[in-house]
């Protein structure tokens, strides 16, 4: 492989040698800002490309943090955060600086040598999570990816223009799936709108009347749920493995965003007659 990117003016380099880690200038002192603009954890994305948030603080109000310029990317150092992909790009300050959580490493790229983007999408990439998350040092629940471990981080490295055109392709259907994602978001805002006026409002524009569970049409009736069901259970508490030999078992994990995942799922063997029940209640 490394043989194929030589000769296709690719270059294996370490990552330190062609990006920049930023650093607080020596001299700076915040106490000669009234406010400084603070990037907490929290805004870091785990599915998005800039930061779009920060909060501005008292240089009395920052006890701790770490010094980024606009532009830098932030990647978050600790687990699990690190693992699923928070790092972000904040371009937009009132200052020249901004401080970020400590949890974070500011990486820029270098004029005429390196993309920034084209580093950011490649740090997404899993295998090179999981290569960088091996590394990370700490007790269990708190382990840290060094800034030694990321800078000596392998990198295949094509010319610049190479590296703008990776990075604008990857920016282009990303931007494609935030677009998609708002369509969902406004999609499931008129689904709940819809369901809130069908089940206030009904479909035939009758008056309604005010019930203890809110307005109703006046011809609904308020029953028990066990009145209009012939079977009802809760589910089960016996243990579940992969034996595909039982039946498959629906549980928490596997109901994402509001529908059904049959990934992973987990089997359970019943009793005979528990079989024989479970099968009555859905063919009548």
């Amino acid at each position: 492989m490394s043989q194929y990117l030589l000769l296709h003016g690719w270059n294996m380099v370490k990552l330190s040698e062609v990006y920049e880690f930023t650093k607080k200038p020596r001299g700076l002192k915040y106490l000669d800002f009234e406010r400084i603009p603070f990037v907490p954890m929290d805004f870091v994305p785990a599915d998005g490309l800039y930061i779009k948030n920060f909060v501005l603080k008292s240089a009395d109000e920052l006890s701790s943090g770490t010094y980024f310029e606009p532009g830098d990317i932030l990647i978050a150092k600790i687990t699990p955060s690190f693992e699923n992909g928070k790092q972000g790009i904040i371009e937009d300050l009132p200052y020249p600086f901004g401080i970020a959580t400590t949890e974070v490493i500011p990486v820029r790229g270098i004029p005429d040598v390196s993309n920034k983007l084209f580093l950011f999408y490649y740090l997404l990439r899993q295998d090179i999570r999981s290569e960088l998350a091996s590394k990370m040092d700490g007790s269990t629940g708190r382990q840290r990816l060094s800034k030694s471990a990321l800078e000596n981080l392998d990198l295949p490295l094509p010319p610049l223009q190479e590296q703008r055109a990776i990075a604008h392709v990857l920016r282009t259907t990303q931007e494609a799936k935030e677009a998609r994602l708002k369509e969902l978001a406004l999609e499931r805002e008129r689904k709940a709108a819809l369901m809130e006026h069908l089940f206030t409002h009904g479909t035939r524009g009758e008056p309604t009347k005010q019930t203890e569970l809110g307005e109703l049409p006046e011809s609904w009736k308020i029953i028990e749920l066990n009145e209009a069901c012939e079977f009802l259970q809760y589910g089960t508490s016996k243990q579940c493995d992969e034996d595909t030999s039982g039946i498959p078992v629906l549980r928490i994990p596997n109901i994402i965003n509001g529908k059904v995942n049959i990934h992973e799922l987990k089997f359970i063997k019943l009793p005979e007659d528990s079989y024989k029940l479970i099968i009555e209640s859905i063919i009548y």
